[in-house]
């Protein structure tokens, strides 16, 4: 273990703590607690319990499509299935995510979701416990989370308006385009800077995609896409930028989350 505090001193560690060597931040590390201080403050913020729709309307009032690829139907479309990812995965309970994944084709449980290394990584920190529990699977997510409760990561804020939350659509050719944030680095973004943090988290693995953009290139030679920053906020005002990566696919008339991430210094998660 690394020295975390446990009982009423817990608290969440900073990411360059985690290594158990004490040091000094970097600048850039400095830059980026300013900014982390800057979310909190400046960043306004609605409750996942109010709804999809409360989502739709206070975080998504807009979509940023530079080279006018989206119909306001697929901006419709788009705008549910990223309310819907990132209200049932934050709120109290797991039964609405539990549901979803139920529902939708495109995931399947995860059959082993104990050996994923960011999950094991949570129970060693969090839970202090050598390996996360082997159960049944929608034993194993009501254990998440129960972990997630107890230790306050599950969000309680989603960021709204220009400061909140940014989605940015584009359509590609390439599998490389949809990776590494190139969706900042449109002229149409302004203030990119805002977004950037350097530590970054891959998701929790309690699911397993069926199905991926690489299936929809190689039959259309294009696919569309959105990337999806949102400032989402934790106990304890702790802050981060969950993004998801988003593909549609013309035959199914589906948007499906790709990838997602949280970009914080502090050692927060988010669940795929």
């Amino acid at each position: 273990m690394h020295g975390i505090p446990r009982g009423e001193d817990f608290r969440v560690l900073w990411m360059h703590e985690l290594s158990g060597e004490p040091r000094s931040l970097t600048f850039r590390e400095q830059l980026e607690v300013e900014r982390h201080r800057l979310w909190r403050e400046e960043v306004s913020f609605v409750s996942p319990s109010d709804g999809e729709a409360e989502f739709m309307e206070k975080v998504l009032d807009s979509i940023n499509d530079p080279g006018d690829v989206l119909n306001d139907e697929l901006k419709g479309k788009l705008r549910e299935a990223i309310a819907r990812h990132y209200v049932v995965r934050s709120l109290p309970t797991p039964d609405a995510y539990l549901d979803e994944i139920d529902r939708n084709p495109y995931f399947q449980p995860h059959p082993e979701p104990h050996h994923d290394p960011q999950t094991r990584t949570f129970y060693r920190l969090y839970e202090d416990w050598p390996a996360a529990p082997e159960l049944p699977w929608p034993e194993f997510v009501e254990d998440v989370w129960r972990a997630r409760t107890k230790w306050r990561l599950i969000p309680d804020g989603f960021g709204t308006g220009d400061a909140g939350s940014l989605v940015v659509v584009r359509r590609i050719r390439d599998r490389q385009e949809f990776d590494g944030n190139r969706a900042l680095r449109d002229p149409s973004v302004r203030d990119r800077d805002w977004w950037a943090v350097s530590a970054a988290r891959g998701p929790m693995q309690l699911v397993k995609p069926t199905s991926g953009i690489e299936a929809v290139l190689e039959r259309d030679g294009e696919a569309l896409v959105a990337e999806c920053h949102l400032i989402v906020r934790y106990p304890e005002e702790l802050v981060g930028n969950w993004v998801t990566r988003w593909y549609y696919d013309p035959e199914t008339e589906t948007w499906s989350v790709y990838i997602t991430t949280v970009f914080s210094l502090r050692s927060v998660y988010v669940i795929r």
